[in-house]
């Protein structure tokens, strides 16, 4: 089976732990990296260190928000094709327009609990090209 790759970039870690533990039961050799900010994202991605197969992304975050980081991928050749997942703690109309205007593969509102993010990262794997090239049965 082929290694799934997910890049996770938000500045409450205790996301990363619900978000690694979902995917690690739904895939069964998940690359994982987490960053708390997206100037350390772009490092990754620019020297090559770690292209993942999916990105998710907080929208509040200091300094780069999400949307700005999704814009910033949108942005480079090598980079622009990956699915990228924008999350959000609040609902709010206007960031789901700018997400998906961004070119965000989707938006998500974050979860309050390890079932919803179960569910939400089997949602976001099986809308994208990852789900089509393993044979989990995400």
């Amino acid at each position: 089976m082929k290694t799934v790759r997910v890049l996770h970039i938000d500045d409450d870690a205790d996301d990363s732990y619900f978000l690694f533990d979902a995917l690690s039961k739904l895939v069964d050799t998940p690359a994982y990296r987490f960053t708390t900010t997206a100037s350390e994202a772009k490092c990754f991605l620019e020297n090559g260190s770690f292209i993942p197969d999916i990105i998710f992304v907080d929208y509040y975050m200091p300094i780069t928000n999400g949307i700005e980081f999704l814009l910033w991928i949108k942005q480079q050749p090598k980079l622009q094709e990956i699915p990228t997942i924008v999350l959000s703690t609040i609902e709010q109309q206007e960031v789901y327009d700018l997400a998906q205007a961004a070119g965000a593969q989707n938006f998500f509102l974050k979860p309050s609990d390890f079932n919803d993010w179960f569910n939400l990262v089997k949602s976001a794997l099986a809308t994208t090209k990852i789900a089509r090239d393993t044979s989990t049965s995400v």
